[in-house]
């Protein structure tokens, strides 16, 4: 019997300066769902454990994202924590189309993809070339530039992966 491949973690990062909590949240809950359904074609067991930044934030709904908070403790405790998944992380997955709608860079998603980069994490970023954050710097950290969420995902799964089940 073949042993099952070890689980990937993924962390998603992505902009939140200036956009609403729901906002934030669509992209990041639709891809926890495609990626928490990938299973082992023979083990049965999840390919992937799904890392989100907006976690325990329920007190953003119905509120727009913002970069700093009046408790300088509590964002920096936010900001360890983020540092923290990349860490932890196997695979950066930072999808950057929302920052077309705010019409700026993300400067933690930067760092995020940055320190990912640099701890050799495999970085997926989704991104157009009308993206403000399409500069030669993040094309060359990125594995793969993918123009859409769903042509990345699926290169997640057919690509990424050998065996692979959807429930």
């Amino acid at each position: 019997m073949s042993a099952s491949l070890p689980q990937q973690v993924v962390y998603l990062a992505g902009p939140m300066s200036g956009l609403p909590f729901e906002e934030c949240r669509k992209w990041r809950d639709k891809a926890t769902k495609y990626l928490n359904r990938l299973r082992d074609s023979r083990t049965r067991e999840p390919l992937y454990h799904v890392l989100n930044p907006l976690r325990g934030h329920t007190e953003l709904a119905g509120k727009e994202c913002t970069p700093c908070y009046d408790d300088v403790s509590a964002e920096r405790a936010d900001i360890r924590r983020d540092r923290y998944d990349v860490s932890r992380s196997d695979i950066i997955l930072a999808d950057l189309t929302d920052s077309e709608k705010v019409g700026k860079a993300s400067i933690g998603t930067v760092c995020e993809i940055d320190q990912g980069w640099l701890q050799g994490k495999l970085i997926m970023i989704v991104m157009r070339k009308e993206n403000p954050h399409w500069h030669s710097f993040l094309k060359d950290m990125a594995a793969v530039v993918f123009p859409d969420l769903d042509t990345c995902l699926r290169y997640m799964k057919d690509v990424l992966n050998v065996g692979v089940i959807e429930e």
